[in-house]
């Protein structure tokens, strides 16, 4: 006959709490379903557990094995939880910018083989938004590529994320914003983040076409329909001619992207090892980049 692990959770809390009403409460029973299954058990096994008072219960005398056997029962199913807890899928909530979903994709392309157990919810957002859900907690990591405060927040810098002018033709911001341009679909955070700063300057780009991707907007530039904005990383990615690629001087275009996370905040070891694989990407794929003059 096997042992019901519910109801010896029940006969510890009971003795420790010293009475079935103690007992029934600790582990979510009424208390007379609570006095039903202990005396069921009793029955069952032909042995009195408790002596029952006016006061409350105690172990009999002969229980007293029985008790003991009974705590490591549930001291090794707590070992067995946990064992079932340390292999269960991890899921890391991991929000970025525009221009890092690129070199995100490529890093999880080449990172989530290696963890099997891992689930990673990747969303785009602004870089104010990102930087608030992790100071809140909201969100596991962030990559962010504009940090007004650090408050709250701890980072990692990661590499270079500068604005550049892709054109076979206009060499300057000026010259590109005299001609088309093609942009990403203006709800797009680096689209907004791009607009806001050439309106605030009484600039109103042309734009030909917007659409839903940086892939996109550089493969209709390649064909020599106009200028964009884009990402440094994304234009090298991409195959973009040294040529073809020029800087921006204005401050808002020199960017730099960084990895969040929450100051104070204890992380898994699994979200570790996921922050130091990121890391080890960075120092690869970055290292010897071409720049863009």
């Amino acid at each position: 006959m096997r042992i019901d692990l519910r109801d010896i959770e029940l006969l510890i809390a009971t003795i420790d709490g010293g009475s079935i009403t103690d007992g029934a409460q600790a582990v979510g029973l009424s208390l007379s379903a609570a006095s039903s299954r202990i005396t069921a058990l009793e029955k069952r096994f032909g042995v009195n557990l408790l002596h029952r008072t006016r006061s409350g219960v105690l172990p009999t005398d002969t229980s007293g094995a029985i008790v003991a056997q009974s705590r490591k029962l549930l001291e090794q199913a707590d070992l067995l939880t946990d064992a079932f807890q340390g292999h269960q899928q991890m899921r890391i909530k991991l929000v970025t910018n525009t221009s890092a979903v690129d070199s995100l994709t490529e890093f999880l392309a080449a990172t989530l083989t290696k963890y099997p157990e891992l689930n990673v919810d990747l969303e785009e957002k602004p870089s104010s938004e990102v930087a608030r859900q992790v100071r809140e907690g909201v969100a596991d990591l962030g990559v962010v590529s504009v940090l007004e405060s650090h408050t709250g927040l701890k980072s990692h810098p990661l590499w270079a994320d500068p604005l550049v002018i892709v054109s076979a033709t206009a060499k300057t911001l000026e010259a590109a914003l005299q001609g088309p341009m093609i942009g990403l679909s203006a709800e797009i955070p680096l689209q907004s983040y791009i607009d806001g700063h050439l309106n605030q300057r009484g600039h109103t780009p042309n734009y030909r076409v917007r659409l839903p991707t940086l892939s996109a907007v550089y493969a209709v530039v390649s064909t020599g329909a106009g200028a964009a904005i884009l990402p440094h990383g994304t234009a090298r990615r991409l195959g973009a001619r040294p040529k073809n690629v020029h800087v921006i001087e204005q401050s808002w275009a020199k960017r730099k992207a960084l990895l969040l996370t929450k100051e104070g905040r204890t992380s898994t070891e699994m979200e570790q090892s996921f922050v130091d694989a990121l890391l080890s990407f960075r120092d690869e794929s970055y290292k010897g980049t071409t720049h863009f003059s």
